[in-house]
């Protein structure tokens, strides 16, 4: 087929890859690649909404058009886990 094969990094809510590696680029171990056109990523601390920096532990938000709005009939889910400006 004549094609590459590569692994992305993603999740449901994203419709499903948000990163990729570059392409023809080896993929660092620990690495998701770079994020897709048109979409935001942040690395957080979401116990005080802190963005982190290199080698911090946090939780990785994106957005992007491809990510959910929100959940069917749960808004209070909703709330829960999408920020104000998505």
């Amino acid at each position: 087929m004549n094609c590459a094969v590569v692994q992305g990094y993603g999740l449901i809510e994203a419709g499903p890859v948000t990163h990729l590696p570059l392409p023809g680029e080896p993929l660092p171990a620990g690495s998701i690649g770079v994020a897709l056109c048109n979409t935001e990523c942040r690395m957080v601390d979401v116990e005080n909404d802190r963005d982190l920096g290199p080698n911090e532990s946090g939780e990785l938000w994106v957005r992007s058009p491809s990510v959910m709005h929100g959940y069917l009939n749960a808004p209070e889910a909703t709330v829960e886990t999408i920020t104000e400006d998505g």
